[in-house]
């Protein structure tokens, strides 16, 4: 499999997948006011790209835990875990309200900055709940994905 230095890569995959899958056909409903089965997939596999993309780039990963370690949460524990999925949730709830809302004008046509910000809250709220609930999962996942040991020699087959 992978080395943990692509820890933070498969866990941007995972993350944005479920992210992408459980975020696109909400914001989708509520910019366009139904789903269609064929929009509803494209629009995820289109957004879960943007979205992996930004979390392997930006440091996510470095931020919560350097958050989570200012406030005194011990790397592992639960309150570890409810500190970075607010570094998460602002995130994907910044990217896929911007995204959604962008989307939707494609079909609609017109873009209001105000229904960006009025869905922010509700970006948030959707994404703070599934990061706590696919968290814990999608980090021993991870581990178990990238706990293979490097060679000695530096070759990985």
């Amino acid at each position: 499999m992978f080395t943990m230095k692509a820890f933070k890569y498969v866990m941007g995959f995972f993350f944005s997948l479920i992210m992408c899958s459980v975020m696109t056909p909400i914001f989708m409903y509520r910019a366009m006011g139904s789903l269609q089965l064929g929009i509803t997939l494209g629009t995820i596999g289109i957004f879960f790209i943007v979205a992996f993309v930004l979390a392997s780039v930006l440091p996510l990963f470095q931020i919560a835990n350097g958050l989570a370690g200012k406030l005194g949460a011990p790397l592992g524990t639960f309150k570890n875990t409810l500190i970075q999925c607010v570094v998460w949730s602002i995130f994907f709830s910044i990217v896929f309200t911007f995204m959604g809302e962008g989307w939707g004008s494609i079909f609609t046509g017109q873009f209001d900055i105000y229904n960006v910000l009025r869905n922010l809250p509700l970006g948030f709220a959707i994404g703070y709940v599934v990061s706590v609930i696919f968290t814990p999962l999608l980090v021993r996942l991870s581990i178990k994905i990238c706990s293979k040991m490097p060679k000695e020699d530096g070759i990985d087959d």
